[in-house]
């Protein structure tokens, strides 16, 4: 089974809001519309209200725990913010935790229990501000209302990024002055969203699928399947992070950019940097920072290092694949620092410097790409088939794969765009770009993109139905 095929009941009196569907957009106008007109005061009203609607149209059991960890952590809060007390924290620390391990462990592998929508994001939201009240670099926020918006926030719930708490309940007390660049930067961070997830992400997922799961594909054409899905599982978290970034900034919340070009990392290190921010941050923040850091020495900073690696592996998912994907990560990031430190620092002529950069962003894609095979399979033998299936050889035929030659003109247009636009992201900001130029240059763009989506998105797929994002149940 792959990795976020959970299946669960849905209410049918109401729409599943799945960030792609007109549903969601719909839903999410209806909320901009009445939240920005009521600024400070009833906006967390409104606020609250969408957010339960958001989680009831996933079906009442996703609510009731988002309600019920929720309504406990807040609780636990204002005990920790009276009773400094470290057992306490560390209590409820391991609580919150082992609620996500418990169902991580037993929706993998006895199944009796459903992974709640979104449950791996507010309890990471829930232990930051926990610990945070203990250590006072945030005062508790009595006020449920505004928590439960901070724990519940709609656009984050379900795949992130993990937003924290000082930031967000500085916005949501503000005045919210109505600004127009928010709205126009928000807009187009959603519609690059929905475009990137719709027409790209999915587009190559099904080739992706072609060509890994055809077992009867070798060589190039399983080689290429792999690189894809380096491409797929990119896109698919970087589109929904531009959605959840794009309404929360229409909404007035200005949340911190949660990928920066990955894959353009020159190491590990800058990789995770780059990768999932709000995660890497987090796991620096909470597990990293205490158990010591770098201020230990040098042995301890590297098994500090392996211990965050294989908390975040556990966190994605409780399988041995997984425990294999994140401590690559943690052994490759260990040896480059090695490498760096005690072998050869790098060159200070900036040529060869720039080689030298050059080739650390080929041979950084080359190993995340290798161990994200890891990262899409269940088990070890399932990962390592398509590695003996590309050693095994044989000519590239994108007829072999199943595409028409138009699909493979259409697939080579949509890599080399992804690849030509993290170039200008690299050293801009293209949101903040775009957000401030004329409404007539924004609104082309929108053309452009709507005419592609129904040429390609839709009629071009014949049955046309947006693929669920991957970081969705986890």
């Amino acid at each position: 089974m792959l990795i976020g095929d959970f299946y669960y009941e849905i209410p049918k009196t109401l729409p599943q809001l799945n960030a792609t569907s007109f549903y969601f957009v719909a839903f999410c106008f209806v909320v901009f519309c009445l939240c920005r007109p009521f600024k400070s005061f009833f906006r967390p009203y409104v606020l609250l209200l969408a957010n339960t609607v958001f989680a009831y149209s996933f079906g009442l059991y996703n609510l009731k725990w988002l309600l019920a960890l929720s309504v406990l952590s807040y609780l636990i809060s204002i005990l920790i913010n009276k009773i400094k007390n470290k057992h306490i924290l560390y209590a409820s620390n391991l609580f919150f935790i082992g609620m996500l391990f418990v169902f991580k462990y037993d929706s993998t592998f006895v199944g009796r229990l459903i992974m709640p929508l979104g449950i791996s994001f507010y309890i990471f939201k829930i232990v930051s501000y926990l610990n945070d009240i203990y250590k006072e670099k945030i005062e508790c926020e009595f006020n449920p209302i505004l928590y439960l918006d901070y724990v519940m926030f709609f656009p984050c719930i379900t795949a992130g990024p993990i937003n924290r708490a000082k930031d967000f309940f500085e916005e949501l007390k503000s005045k919210h002055e109505f600004e127009y660049t928010d709205i126009s930067t928000g807009f187009f961070m959603l519609a690059v969203g929905l475009f990137e997830k719709v027409v790209v992400c999915d587009f190559i997922k099904t080739v992706t699928i072609r060509c890994l799961d055809n077992v009867e594909l070798t060589g190039i054409n399983v080689l290429l399947g792999v690189i894809l899905y380096s491409f797929e599982i990119y896109l698919d978290f970087d589109s929904y992070s531009n959605i959840a970034i794009g309404i929360a900034r229409m909404l007035g919340f200005k949340l911190k950019k949660n990928f920066n070009v990955p894959y353009l990392s020159a190491g590990i290190k800058d990789f995770w940097n780059r990768w999932h921010i709000s995660l890497s941050s987090w796991l620096k923040d909470y597990i990293y920072i205490p158990l010591g850091g770098s201020r230990k020495g040098i042995v301890r900073q590297y098994l500090n290092i392996l211990i965050v690696f294989l908390f975040s592996s556990l966190w994605h998912g409780m399988t041995v694949n997984f425990v294999i994907w994140g401590m690559g990560h943690a052994v490759f990031r260990v040896l480059e620092d090695t490498f760096e430190r005690y072998v050869y620092p790098g060159s200070k002529n900036k040529f060869i410097a720039l080689f030298e950069k050059l080739l650390k962003i080929v041979l950084t894609f080359v190993l995340v790409t290798i161990l994200w095979v890891f990262f899409r399979y269940q088990n070890v033998n399932d990962a390592l088939a398509v590695f003996n299936r590309i050693i095994d050889g044989g000519s590239f035929s994108y007829e072999t794969i199943g595409l028409t030659l138009m699909e493979f003109k259409w697939l080579v247009i949509l890599v080399v765009s992804v690849i030509l636009s993290d170039l200008i992201r690299y050293f801009t900001d293209i949101f903040e770009f775009m957000g401030k130029r004329i409404f007539i240059l924004r609104w082309a763009l929108y053309v452009v993109m709507i005419l592609v989506f129904l040429v390609f998105g839709v009629y071009g797929g014949g049955a046309f139905e947006a693929g669920d994002f991957i970081y969705k149940w986890f």
